[in-house]
């Protein structure tokens, strides 16, 4: 049994002990008494316990003392006793605290070692059930809770506040806030605006958070509230959990921190310093396991020489979402002219013309959503939209298709199809949205829309859009040949220069080529070839 679990269960049964014998006290104040008498070597005296009787404690400590031996006793700290009967904790090891400090613990899963507890302020922010006595002269209740957070503004802590129980909230500036947002809900904007007039100007929040709530789309509220109020500094990366260390916002103040982030992953022993501005929070891209720094430097770059993005220069719409069963709907064969051609996402192929297999019948009745009839009948890129990666393919013979493909239309005549043909399925596209959007399967509109894109001139659109066709005809020809290895290794001479003008659009150096290139070779499916 580890020490937690040991402890936790020695707690439940102290707690038992004194509701059987009807004791005046509580756990927490005979284990800080004991803990407080270890660390002193003292014998407890009526003038040295806080918050139980000399009597009470001899009674306790004569029916535990086979649990209680010195060396378990002094391993503990005060957190590690407040924050009982919690299981799950996590122990700050890593976290520079200087001396006399002041320190907020805002949930009972974040303790700290006595080593760095006796030297600092440590105010407990969850002190609802627990006592409020502690022989500890340096630890102190602070009743701002995740729970029960107070809006303070900036006048008001000039005062003393008042709670509703009738306490005295005095006003106070941390140097240091700790929080956990993987073992409980993230805090609330409340909470957040609280904070942030609680903390010196100087001063860190430290939010421990999920692994994935860096990268996932369903936190970006969460992460959109966090850093209205804070910046990143470090990221440190555990086997279960990140440790963000955040710096507090000023408005209108130079940041005091380095311009770097510094990712820190314990686990494997790496370290990755960020540049800040290749960073960006609120629509957060980075922090794939393997993401580098060269990597994203590289992605921005893409997207300040582009000057501009698809969303600027195209329009997205999704397939029909049914609302019924249509089956009855979907034929083989083409009854009258109410029947449109049907593609779906698996019929989808770059640089390659869909084959018609069924035809579908668009009843407003079965559709909740039908695009308009101008729309499929356009000139378009069709993509599949349940995909991790750019796949579009040209259309001109006015394709219907259900939610699981989706199309972009040009919003002038000054991009040339098949050159944004070539272009979005170019490997380059494909590096950008693999780091830029490392955990999606959808190809989500607002994702579409962020994928830089360079209108260069027609002369340059012509380049790529030869290359398009040339890898057009070389797919018709391998769907009439049995014997396809010319063809293949021509296919792979008009790709390579199809990613080489992309390349060449974007002025990079063969170093930076090079990143694409090892990147995508080093995730296999960015290789695939579909037959």
């Amino acid at each position: 049994m580890d020490k937690r679990k040991k402890l936790v269960k020695l707690f439940y049964e102290i707690d038992e002990f004194i509701k059987q014998r009807s004791i005046k006290t509580d756990p927490y104040a005979f284990l800080l008494n004991k803990f407080w008498l270890s660390l002193q070597n003292k014998r407890p005296a009526a003038n040295t316990l806080v918050g139980i009787t000399k009597s009470d404690f001899s009674l306790l400590n004569n029916e535990f003392s086979d649990r209680l031996g010195r060396d378990f006793v002094l391993s503990l700290s005060v957190s590690a006793i407040l924050s009982l009967p919690a299981e799950k904790v996590i122990e700050l090891q890593n976290v520079k605290m200087q001396p006399k400090q002041s320190v907020l613990l805002l949930t009972d899963s974040i303790i700290l070692p006595y080593e760095t507890e006796k030297k600092i302020q440590l105010f407990i922010g969850y002190s609802s059930e627990r006592t409020k006595e502690s022989p500890f002269k340096n630890i102190e209740y602070y009743p701002v809770s995740r729970d029960a957070a107070l809006s303070i503004s900036m006048q008001t802590t000039l005062f003393d506040l008042m709670n509703d129980d009738g306490t005295q909230l005095r006003p106070q500036n941390f140097d240091i806030v700790v929080d956990d947002s993987a073992n409980y809900p993230f805090a609330s904007e409340s909470l957040l605006d609280t904070l942030s007039v609680l903390l010196k100007y100087d001063a860190v929040f430290y939010l421990m958070v999920k692994k994935t709530f860096l990268s996932s789309p369903l936190t970006r509220k969460d992460k959109k509230s966090l850093y209205a109020h804070f910046e990143a500094e470090e990221i440190d990366r555990f086997a279960d959990f990140l440790q963000l260390k955040l710096v507090k916002k000023i408005e209108g103040m130079i940041p005091m921190q380095p311009q770097n982030v510094v990712i820190r992953d314990f686990s494997e022993g790496k370290v990755l310093e960020l540049d800040r501005n290749c960073l960006d929070f609120n629509h957060l891209f980075t922090f794939n396991d393997k993401v580098t720094a060269d990597q994203l430097a590289l992605v921005s770059k893409i997207e300040k020489t582009a000057g501009g993005t698809c969303g600027d220069h195209f329009r997205f719409f999704l397939g029909m979402f049914r609302n019924a069963p249509v089956d009855d709907l979907v034929k083989t064969l083409r009854r009258s002219a109410a029947y449109r051609p049907l593609v779906t996402s698996k019929e989808i192929l770059p640089f390659r013309t869909p084959k018609i297999k069924k035809y579908i019948y668009p009843d407003p009745e079965a559709f909740f959503q039908i695009p308009p009839e101008s729309s499929f009948g356009s000139r378009k890129l069709l993509m599949r939209y349940l995909s991790v990666k750019p796949v579009f393919a040209y259309d001109e013979d006015g394709l219907y298709f259900m939610n699981d493909v989706a199309a972009v239309i040009p919003r002038t005549s000054d991009v040339d199809l098949f050159f944004a043909e070539g272009y979005l399925n170019s490997r380059l596209v494909e590096f950008f949205y693999k780091i830029k959007f490392p955990h999606h399967n959808k190809f989500l509109k607002k994702n579409f829309n962020k994928i830089p894109f360079m209108l260069c001139g027609k002369n340059f659109q012509n380049l790529i859009t030869q290359e398009v066709l040339d890898i057009r005809r070389i797919y018709r020809e391998m769907a009439l040949s049995r014997e396809n290895e010319a063809l293949q290794k021509e296919l792979a001479a008009v790709s390579e220069r199809l990613d080489g003008f992309v390349y060449q659009l974007f002025k990079l150096s063969p170093a930076e080529v090079g990143i694409i290139e090892r990147y995508l070779g080093e995730n296999c499916e960015s290789r695939e070839v579909e037959q």
